[in-house]
């Protein structure tokens, strides 16, 4: 009786090897994200990228302003997107802009505050003093203009220290500068180093 109580004991306790594996619970599908969820790019909402500028005219909201990406204001037809108006800006001191309103700003963010773009036309008001370096307002008789066009993007413009020279500010005394040779204007106008597209 013991020999079989101890047989029946250890046949429970360690079971059969015929016993069936248990069934796999399946995921619940309303709770497990698909398998490429993580890598897929969430869609961008058209919505939130607006056109302005050009012939339509198209305007911003009165929180933003029209980004033009070459600076040209929307002439010939181009587009900006609309960008939202910066809150406040850092006290930067630097040379004037020339923003698409016609009008000289103390700096590129003051202007985007104001509501407009940069204007690489060199439209604005006359200031006293200054001339039109692109979209930068320098000092007719302390610097001149150095602008670098770019085959890729928009123009950079700088304005820069004239050096000591012993008559009259001229080209001939912006030629050891760096493109020196591409001078333009007089110390009245102002002088331009226009160097070549790179």
């Amino acid at each position: 009786m013991r020999t079989t109580l101890l047989a029946l004991c250890l046949l429970v306790a360690c079971g059969s090897s015929d016993r069936t594996p248990p069934i796999p619970v399946e995921p619940d599908a309303a709770t497990t994200p698909p398998p490429d969820a993580a890598t897929t790019p969430p869609v961008p909402d058209a919505a939130q990228v607006r056109s302005c500028g050009g012939f339509a005219n198209l305007k911003c909201s009165a929180d933003e302003f029209c980004d033009y990406e070459d600076n040209k204001c929307g002439i010939t037809d181009g587009q900006g997107t609309c960008k939202p108006r910066p809150g406040a800006c850092p006290a930067i001191v630097g040379p004037e802009v020339c923003g698409c309103d016609g009008k000289a700003h103390s700096t590129e963010c003051a202007a985007e505050v104001d509501g407009t773009d940069l204007n690489a036309n060199g439209t604005c008001d006359k200031v006293a003093g200054k001339f039109a370096c692109g979209y930068l307002l320098c000092d007719v008789r302390n610097q001149y203009c150095r602008a670098e066009p770019h085959a890729s993007g928009p123009a950079s413009y700088t304005c820069a220290t004239l050096p000591v020279c012993q008559n009259t500010p001229s080209c001939t005394c912006l030629a050891g500068e760096r493109c020196g040779t591409q001078c333009t204007g007089d110390d009245k106008v102002g002088l331009t180093l226009t160097c070549p597209a790179t």
